[in-house]
């Protein structure tokens, strides 16, 4: 093989992997869930644990495409893989993704997701914004009242601190504001209805919280409470009729009440503990609020 022959594999082969890596580096950004459900995992394996599942209409936050045909992702507030085949990728979707810090010094926020955009002013590490929106790699975000964009690379997501009293009225709030939206299994926003753990899931969003997407692991990953500990915005999990599982989640919202989406009435209501059913299949109680 000649030295020529040689050094043209190789142009070939460095050109190809570039290739190959601006194509997955262009996927990167908001996502649509296509499959009924998709497995959430932590790794990029069918072997890899399930961590939660993903319902179809969903969004998730697609951090980098591989090319073994999964995606690493941000879902429920953790990072982990879904298969990429079940994602679709969106343009500049409208996503709360909660509290963002920036890392750098002077980056810039600006006009456009685009870097020739104009510059409206310049941030510094530690900067906290409020992540409304992605596209590809640019978060869209609101500081000190005004909306611009900056690049994903000098912004970490973290979790939203707030006064517990006035969060817990606000999550409250916000639930109740869907009474009498139609139950539908696997809805988490008004346009397509909610099943339960979608209205919690929504609510804590909704607030710049990011909670675990079903009941179980709304369950698993909350500080368990008893029942006299109970405050609005607590949540309040109920078992299957064989006892053996969550089925069941809502949000307690003072007076002995709590706000769900009921399968049975069709709707999101306010119920009592104390009805028959639900104090009879009582699960327990947990704090997503430290």
């Amino acid at each position: 093989m000649t030295k020529k022959l040689i050094r043209i594999l190789i142009l070939f082969a460095v050109v190809s992997s570039l290739l190959t890596l601006s194509v997955f580096a262009a996927n990167t950004g908001a996502a649509e869930v296509t499959a009924d459900v998709l497995n959430f995992r932590s790794q990029p394996s069918t072997s890899g644990a399930i961590i939660g599942q993903a319902y179809s209409g969903e969004k998730v936050l697609v951090l980098e495409e591989l090319s073994s045909g999964w995606s690493r992702v941000r879902y429920d507030g953790k990072e982990g893989y879904m298969s990429s085949k079940y994602l679709k990728a969106l343009g500049e979707t409208e996503m709360k993704l909660g509290t963002g810090k920036v890392t750098g010094d002077s980056v810039r926020f600006r006009s456009s997701p685009d870097l020739s955009s104009t510059t409206l002013f310049y941030t510094n590490k530690g900067y906290i914004l409020d992540i409304i929106g992605v596209k590809g790699e640019w978060y869209k975000a609101v500081y000190n009242g005004t909306t611009g964009y900056i690049h994903s690379n000098y912004v970490t997501l973290v979790t939203v601190t707030a006064d517990a009293s006035s969060l817990r009225e606000k999550l409250v709030a916000t639930a109740k504001q869907y009474i009498g939206y139609s139950y539908v299994w696997g809805g988490a926003s008004p346009s397509t209805g909610f099943d339960c753990s979608g209205l919690m899931n929504y609510a804590y969003s909704s607030n710049g919280i990011t909670i675990n997407r079903t009941s179980s692991t709304q369950y698993t990953q909350g500080t368990k409470i008893s029942k006299s500990e109970l405050q609005p915005g607590d949540l309040v999990f109920f078992a299957s009729a064989s006892g053996w599982y969550i089925s069941h989640v809502g949000m307690y919202i003072g007076n002995g009440q709590f706000v769900h989406a009921s399968s049975g009435s069709g709707v999101v209501k306010i119920s009592d503990l104390s009805n028959w059913y639900y104090s009879t299949y009582y699960y327990g109680a947990a704090r997503m609020l430290g």
